[in-house]
């Protein structure tokens, strides 16, 4: 009996795909899933050289069926691809916003959660795929060798998703509470005065509180802003392994938007390793949203910042509550099967397409 088949567009950019990867092995499984140029002639990535960061392109083929074009946008600002939006049947959308939408772009779009790189291959299937992409996507090259190459073994030097997903390491509640966070200092006019200023207010108040703290800014020491924030720097930067251990230590973790008020990918983490999450609001939408004190802990104001970490230190009941809710938020929504599931069962509004599609983009 012939079988569901995915094509993936070998010009993809690997290391924000494999999540996505992943979850297609996961629901129709490895076998299914291969990469192949034949279905992607009409999709012109070459008229834009940041389409390699901007989104993943596949098509499912069902036996009898037309194959049906599908695209994921991981990018960080809100806008839709033009050109991908033309050419796909659905477009799912990391950082969606419904206010900076243009509705003429709502019919195929599906909001989705954010992901993040994950390791899918062995080294051996890591050389193997790159040499053999490599060669499929030449003809379209959107990035140089080099470019392509690295991204392979970015995603290679990821943790495997089974490693978010195993229990967090035990936490000695006799001792003073450890708290991990790292960061990069954004350089962007709006991220210096958000997302660097809120992350450094939260380092600043754990500091002062009976807590371990461990981490602070990641720069080097000639960066514009090295002197503000001087006693929060560190410039020799953890490994991914120390990185994912010391974040499963956390007692708590702390989650703002980040460049373009995106979701990064540490909220994805976060919710993958079920953790205890403070956040300050969200700015773009999400499939279904995170609920204050339930999957979440918002913060709107300085200083609810160490009233909520009182909170959070004397009520466990109410820490573990929201790490099993994050966690369950994880598994029916953000998982890579999650994501793969919805976008294959999500209908498409024929009549919306139909109506309007004189209007769809006119790429040239």
């Amino acid at each position: 009996m012939e079988k569901t088949k995915v094509f993936i567009d070998p010009t993809s950019r690997l290391l924000y795909s494999s999540y996505y990867i992943q979850g297609l092995y996961e629901v129709l499984g490895k076998a299914s899933v291969s990469f192949s140029s034949a279905y992607f002639s009409d999709l012109k990535r070459s008229a834009e050289d940041f389409s390699f960061a901007h989104y993943f392109a596949f098509v499912v083929k069902k036996p009898g069926l037309e194959p049906q074009k599908f695209v994921i946008d991981f990018c960080d600002p809100p806008d839709i691809h033009p050109i991908a939006y033309t050419w796909c049947d659905r477009y799912a959308k990391i950082n969606f916003n419904k206010s900076e939408t243009e509705d003429i772009y709502l019919g195929k779009l599906i909001p989705i959660p954010p992901g993040f790189g994950i390791r899918i291959w062995s080294l051996w299937e890591t050389v193997y795929t790159c040499g053999k992409n490599y060669l499929k996507a030449r003809n379209r090259a959107i990035i140089g060798q080099k470019r392509f190459i690295k991204d392979y073994f970015q995603q290679w030097k990821r943790p495997l998703l089974k490693d978010y997903l195993n229990p967090s390491a035990e936490i000695d509640s006799r001792k003073k509470p450890y708290i991990f966070i790292i960061a990069s200092l954004w350089t962007d006019k709006k991220s210096k005065e958000t997302t660097n200023v809120q992350r450094k207010n939260f380092m600043d108040t754990v500091r002062q509180m009976e807590c371990n703290f461990e981490g602070g800014f990641y720069a080097s020491p000639d960066h514009d802003l090295a002197p503000t924030y001087k006693d929060l720097l560190f410039f020799k930067p953890y490994s991914t392994a120390a990185y994912l251990a010391k974040t499963k230590a956390s007692y708590l973790v702390f989650n703002t938007p980040a460049v373009h008020g995106c979701h990064g990918w540490k909220l994805a983490e976060y919710l993958a390793m079920g953790k205890a999450i403070i956040s300050t609001p969200l700015l773009n939408d999400l499939v279904k949203p995170l609920k204050h004190e339930k999957e979440i802990h918002y913060v709107h104001q300085d200083k609810d910042l160490k009233n909520t970490l009182d909170r959070l230190f004397k009520d466990v009941p109410y820490k573990e509550s929201l790490e099993k809710e994050a966690k369950a938020y994880y598994n029916q929504h953000a998982a890579p099967k999650a994501v793969i599931n919805q976008m294959l069962q999500t209908p498409l509004p024929v009549d919306f397409l139909v109506k309007n599609q004189q209007n769809c983009p006119k790429i040239s």
